[in-house]
């Protein structure tokens, strides 16, 4: 007994060491950090975040003249490059006046460039310190030590412009600049929190000597492939994107922790982690040297490979082709196990399909919970990223939930567990997830063969044993046990960051595997103790499930987020509050209507909007002038000027999908729209957003193939709502949701041009 317990501390132990590991290290660990100064960073960041800094905004143009003025200081001759960036995002074109800033550290040895990025705007409503002024920071102190050092390439220095309008300005620079065709490597560096370790969440294709270069000289590394192959899975963009299209080798890293800040008012100064931006600042530091001191070999096709941090080890990687010799040596282990006269393959089979009915309820329940919250949890705004405050305890409850109801299946269950058809039921499912990931996400099939490995190992040498050894056997189950702890733990932890509230079941599913393969282990106790820490766990769920509940109701004292806006119709001279969220405070409701007099929609959108009772305007009606027209047999030619008459930051223009658009041009900058411009289904319309920054005008040349008159609905976007001055200070603007952003007032007209 007494052996039994200290093995069971040993155990938890590895847990807690893993759920160590992806917090972020002390910076005085890493020798590269103290080459930073802390009160440059601290200067930068507080005056950067000090308020939001959107494209248009008047901070935005503090902080532009800041990061520049600071570059010359450092000796350096930035250049500011100024055009239009232009992008078709899932089928909403985005255009924005960007103002990339650009320094170069020019070696004379050789002509290859490493470029290390940023972006220097915000969310409108987010003053940004994680979002990306930790990181300009960062870039303002690298460009510091590095102007002074000797370095074999030249380092550029890029703090990009409009990336939260759709990565405009990295967009601007790759197509326009002749610097961009000399950058050999890139480094970007972001963020999707506001605390956790500095995640290599993304490279670039074929990533093999990247991964080699990587885990070979940052002292405090974290990354996992598996990352690497959700990420490219997810619609996200950062300005690596676009470097990544055009085939240049880089690094993406970010923090993503405590995601209920992304994009929102509370990304504050004082809310950033300064041990997350110091292990973003020591990496970028240690690989940049190394990058800018490399010998550059001819550039070849190259595999992607396995790799993930384990807590004390490092961060190992693999060739693909080791998953295959680790296959290859995995089947005379299986077939020995299955060759075990007390085993049956009849057996084996029922209790895989108990097992598959195990994990369908698990992960079930896990879905129903989750929908549970946001049916019950007033704090959670419709279409809105699920982004709740303090959603730690749901994770904490999805985690004991997922054991709890695991445990209880073997503890309760009929059969013993220390049947061997028992503890090998994941077998048949765990084989066929792994074939599945060999086929779709081969990187990220580790998390199968290398725990499967140890436990036929484990096994192997269990059937070894006697039945009296049972310490022995035991102690050996416990070894083979860990290394899958230390891959498995610190993945699940860091997927309940990445997925957060909005899909509880990826992480869960996580669980499962890992807990699949501690069954040896669990064998070892007896069923009654296994029930204990079943309904341990239970109750520790619903504990943390209801200190949810307690931490999201709203209150008085606690910000919620809320989307309220406003919109002046100078079509029917009316005006209106509108929201597309359905789960409204008291304030909100007083605003929109007890009582909904009228469900509707905005033109061309497909979520209905609740409107409140109507008011009268008091903005001025949008402007826009035809500057000329031409009509050449079926294709129609329209220069349009746009003018803000209410002194707002951008318009949103929607043309009727029949009038056929084919280009849009500003500037210099054209972009051709494919025969089907679908933004959505169900919208009858194609929305442009464009975000002029300063101008108080732009002109467009649109091409369309048609006769037929054009409509254009105009929308003019302003900053603040009418009627909300007696806004609460604990409602603050949630995310933005599709186009449109909260605390808004939107002035619209429809204008029809022949």
């Amino acid at each position: 007994m007494k052996q039994k317990l200290f093995l069971l501390i040993g155990i938890l132990v590895f847990f807690l060491l893993s759920a160590r590991s992806v917090l972020p290290p002390d910076p005085e660990r890493s020798f590269s950090f103290h080459r930073f100064s802390k009160e440059n960073l601290e200067t930068h960041l507080k005056f950067i975040s000090e308020a939001p800094h959107n494209v248009g905004s008047e901070h935005h143009e503090q902080v532009r003249d800041y990061i520049f003025s600071r570059l010359k200081t450092l000796g350096y001759a930035p250049e500011l490059q100024s055009g239009f960036g232009m992008r078709r995002i899932h089928g909403i074109v985005s255009i924005a006046k960007s103002e990339n800033i650009i320094a170069l550290k020019k070696s004379e040895a050789s002509k290859s460039m490493i470029a290390i990025v940023t972006h220097y705007d915000s969310g409108e409503n987010s003053p940004g310190a994680a979002d990306a002024s930790g990181s300009v920071a960062i870039l303002l102190e690298l460009a510091r030590i590095f102007q002074s050092l000797d370095t074999k390439h030249s380092i550029l220095f890029l703090f990009t412009d409009s990336e939260e309008k759709g990565i405009l300005g990295s967009e601007l620079f790759i197509r326009s600049h002749p610097l961009a065709n000399e950058i050999q490597y890139v480094i970007n560096l972001e963020a999707r929190g506001n605390s956790g370790p500095n995640l290599l969440f993304e490279t670039s294709e074929g990533n093999s000597e990247l991964i080699r270069i990587a885990k070979s000289h940052i002292s405090n590394l974290v990354t996992a492939s598996i990352f690497y192959e959700v990420y490219k899975r997810l619609p996200n963009d950062t300005d690596f994107t676009l470097f990544k299209q055009k085939k240049i080798k880089g690094y993406n890293f970010a923090y993503i922790n405590d995601l209920i800040h992304y994009h929102s008012t509370t990304d504050q100064y004082e809310n950033l982690s300064r041990e997350s931006l110091y292990h973003q600042a020591g990496n970028s530091l240690e690989l940049l040297e190394i990058l800018a001191n490399s010998e550059f070999e001819e550039s070849s096709e190259s595999e992607d490979s396995i790799f993930f941090t384990l807590p004390v080890f490092g961060t190992f990687s693999f060739s693909l082709i080791f998953q295959y010799i680790f296959i290859f040596l995995s089947l005379p282990l299986l077939f020995r196990l299955i060759q075990n006269p007390d085993f049956s393959m009849r057996e084996l089979f029922r209790e895989t399909f108990f097992y598959l009915n195990l994990c369908i309820v698990i992960l079930g329940s896990v879905y129903f919970s989750q929908k549970f919250i946001f049916q019950i949890n007033p704090d959670f705004p419709h279409k809105l990223s699920p982004l709740l405050y303090k959603p730690n305890s749901y994770y904490i409850f999805t985690f004991f939930w997922v054991a709890g109801l695991f445990l209880g299946f073997y503890g309760f269950s009929k059969s013993a567990l220390r049947r061997y058809e028992k503890i090998a039921s994941p077998l048949p499912i765990l084989l066929l997830l792994f074939i599945g990931l060999l086929t779709l996400s081969p990187t990220a099939g580790y998390i199968i063969w290398i725990p499967l490995f140890f436990y036929l190992l484990g096994e192997v040498r269990a059937i070894l044993y006697k039945k009296e050894e049972t310490e022995k056997r035991f102690r050996s189950r416990m070894i083979f046990f860990v290394p899958t702890i230390l891959i498995l733990f610190p993945d699940i932890i860091l997927l309940y960051q990445t997925f957060n509230l909005s899909f509880l079941a990826a992480p869960a599913l996580f669980e499962i595997i890992l807990l699949s393969f501690s069954l040896p282990f669990l064998s070892e106790f007896q069923e009654k103790e296994i029930r204990y820490a079943s309904l341990f766990c239970l109750l520790v769920s619903l504990f943390f499930y209801s200190k949810g509940f307690s931490e999201n109701y709203l209150s008085s004292s606690q910000p919620s987020h809320s989307h309220i806006q406003y919109i002046e119709n100078f079509d029917t001279g009316k005006a209106h509050f509108f929201s597309i969220a359905s789960n409204l405070s008291e304030y909100e409701r007083t605003k929109l209507g007890e009582t909904y007099p009228e469900l509707g929609r905005i033109p061309g959108e497909t979520c209905t909007c609740i409107r409140s009772n109507y008011f009268d305007n008091k903005g001025n009606s949008p402007g826009l002038q035809i500057l000329n027209k031409k009509q050449i047999d079926s294709k129609k030619k329209l220069n349009i000027e746009l003018t803000k008459t209410n002194g707002g930051t951008g318009w949103e223009i929607r043309i009727e999908k029949k009038s056929n658009l084919k280009s849009i041009r500003v500037g210099d900058t054209t972009l051709d729209i494919p025969d089907e411009p679908i933004y959505s289904q169900n919208s009858q319309s194609f929305p442009i957003l464009l975000f002029p920054g300063t101008q108080p005008s732009l002109t467009l040349e649109l091409e369309f193939h048609t006769e037929e008159p054009i409509s254009i609905l105009v929308m003019e976007r302003k900053k603040g709502v009418e009627n909300l001055s007696d806004l609460p200070e604990t409602l603050v603007p949630a995310p933005a949701s599709f186009q449109y952003y909260p605390f808004h007032t939107y002035y619209m007209k429809n204008f029809h041009l022949e």
